[in-house]
């Protein structure tokens, strides 16, 4: 914080008054420069003087007007005059003489000195200007005293006379000259690299490339190379079993067997598979590297169970504890784990993966590996084993830390592999699990967080990961007869709406359900979180490209001059929802279903009409 100069006058020591005036940041080639050491914020390291070896005493002394100087008393005047006496006559000194010329500027005039034989009052020398002969600002090299009487000053006397000199002489001209002239140099180097055309273009090549690489390099991970199969045959299914979820730089994507479009997401990143073939249906940024939150959790489950023993008991102690105290962040959900207490591996693979508790993460890090980096060093062998090649680990809880990242395309791998471990699968298929008080724990009573379990037919696993702002990350599996489907998004804002939207493509069943009506018969919870789903409704619809709309109540979009014209006839109250894609005819022209009629559109004339 830079300190305000006092406004009012302060008396000094002598009892003269000095007024304090208001120090500017940009010093003129009259005054001190400012310095920066001189701020309040960093250490006041008085600069040296390179006259402060020759003569110490020529240092000049601090005031409180930057344009004060040290005024010789009446003694040190009366002693210099004594000193040039013996070479200047009594008129000499009265009358105004030139310097010599040598600089080629205008001559330099005296003043009028005072009488040698008076001796003025002390107030005199402190507040007169004046100043004694020693003082003027003359040429180094000789000093006339006048054009009548002009013979040389002695040596001792000249050194004399430079040294008075110096203490009137601004020291500041010389580093500002310095200053300059490095400047100088400075833009001259640079201007002589600007003429330089080989050396300018292969600095523009070398800014292009620059930001040309990492912009390239993000888009062939974030990009999935999309080879559409519309018609889906035990072959296609077979291949894409072999290698649709063990290739992380290609996928093959075959859409299910529907005319609806595939649906547009919320999510950041999304991602459909057929669980029992491992066919891709749906991808959206599949490769992008995103933080996964709790979804982590699955990873730590799947090595606890194999490494571990289900039965075996886990006694918190001081080494466990500390683990807790040190790394869980304060407003981590928990299981409710406290010290001296002792659980079975499979009571907490409850409170891991039905509340997500990241202090059951610890214990169990620390149970199976004997520390948590050990832990963390299985899961990342095992990401490799599974060809998770865009997923590394830093911790078992899923807390945000730089370099713990995965994307959607390993997370279903992830799903994928763990929804098949018996185990497992059984504790994410509970709603509610109970662990009894004993003496060696307290009582636990947990709900699934997977909301989606609790409303969305067929739905049998899942696994959620939410830092309570925008990363809300959801991975869920729905089974319907022979079919068994799992989708992944990561980062959306309405995920009831983009997994049911990706569901009913896989399963091409769009039967309206929604957890706003169902909540009012079946209690879901956590849904304070969502606002009881008050925003779920059938007229809801997502942006498209081309300016378009996507109804997520009938799994249909309209776009371009037919959506031009259902807009300016009534829309949705007198033409209804869309209940087909638009169809090419003849003519260049197109239709829609809706449901009270169909919206025919020339694209020549851009004429419509609903038949």
């Amino acid at each position: 914080m830079s300190r305000t100069p006092q406004s009012e006058d302060e008396n000094n020591s002598d009892g003269s008054q000095t007024t304090h005036k208001r120090r500017m940041y940009g010093a003129s080639r009259y005054q001190r420069p400012f310095y920066m050491d001189e701020h309040p914020e960093v250490p006041q390291i008085r600069r040296a003087s390179r006259y402060d070896t020759q003569h110490p005493q020529s240092r000049p002394q601090s005031t409180s007007s930057r344009t004060s100087r040290r005024v010789p008393g009446p003694e040190e005047f009366d002693q210099t005059v004594r000193e040039i006496e013996p070479f200047v006559t009594t008129e000499t000194a009265y009358e105004e003489d030139e310097l010599p010329n040598t600089t080629g500027r205008m001559p330099a005039t005296r003043r009028r000195r005072p009488v040698v034989e008076e001796e003025p009052e002390a107030e005199t020398y402190t507040r007169s200007r004046r100043r004694p002969i020693v003082e003027e600002e003359a040429e180094a090299e000789t000093i006339t005293t006048s054009r009548r009487h002009a013979m040389p000053i002695p040596e001792e006397l000249f050194r004399d006379t430079q040294a008075a000199r110096r203490i009137r002489t601004p020291i500041r001209t010389r580093p500002f000259r310095k200053q300059r002239k490095a400047q100088q140099r400075t833009y001259g180097r640079w201007q002589q690299l600007s003429h330089n055309r080989v050396l300018v273009i292969l600095c523009i090549t070398a800014a292009v490339l620059l930001i040309a690489i990492p912009v390239l390099h993000s888009v062939t991970q974030n990009n999935a190379t999309i080879m559409p199969n519309m018609t889906t045959s035990t072959t296609d299914n077979q291949a894409n079993s072999g290698n649709s979820l063990s290739n992380a730089n290609e996928i093959v994507i075959t859409p299910p067997q529907t005319a609806h479009p595939a649906p547009p997401v919320n999510a950041t990143a999304a991602y459909l598979i057929n669980a029992n073939t491992g066919a891709t249906l749906y991808a959206h940024n599949p490769f992008m590297h995103l933080p996964i939150m709790s979804t982590t959790k699955l990873m730590t489950a799947t090595i606890a169970v194999e490494h571990g023993n289900m039965n075996q008991e886990i006694t918190i102690n001081s080494k466990i504890e500390h683990d807790l105290q040190t790394q869980l962040s304060p407003d981590s959900s928990l299981m409710g784990i406290k010290a001296g207490e002792t659980y079975t591996l499979h009571d907490l693979m409850e409170g891991l993966l039905l509340v997500s508790g990241n202090d059951a993460a610890i214990v169990i890090a620390d149970a199976i590996s004997g520390s948590v980096p050990q832990f963390v060093t299985l899961m990342n062998q095992k990401a490799q084993q599974l060809h998770m090649d865009n997923t590394h680990f830093e911790n078992p809880d899923g807390l945000l830390a730089a370099g713990h990242y995965s994307c959607a395309h390993d997370l279903a791998i992830i799903a994928q592999y763990s929804f098949n471990i018996t185990q497992i699968h059984q504790i994410v298929n509970t709603r509610t699990y109970t662990i009894p008080a004993t003496k060696q724990h307290t009582l636990h009573t947990m709900y699934n967080s997977d909301q989606f379990l609790w409303w969305y037919p067929g739905a049998d696993a899942g696994k959620t990961g939410w830092d309570a702002a925008s990363n809300f990350v959801q991975i869920s599996e729905v089974t319907r007869g022979n079919q068994k489907l799992i989708g992944v998004l990561i980062h959306t804002n309405d995920w009831w709406t983009d997994m049911r939207d990706l569901m009913d493509y896989g399963f091409n069943d769009y039967t309206w359900i929604t957890p706003r009506t169902l909540y009012l018969k079946e209690l879901i919870p956590y849904a304070a979180d969502w606002s009881y789903f008050i925003s779920d409704k059938q007229t809801n619809t997502i942006p498209i490209g081309n300016q378009g709309r996507y109804y997520i109540f009938t799994g249909y979009s309209i776009s371009g001059a037919i959506m031009t014209f259902y807009d300016k006839n009534g829309g949705l109250n007198k033409i209804g929802y869309p209940r087909s894609q638009p169809q090419s005819e003849a003519n260049n022209s197109e239709s829609q279903r809706f449901d009270h009629g169909t919206i025919q559109c020339n694209l020549n004339t851009n004429q419509c009409h609903l038949a």
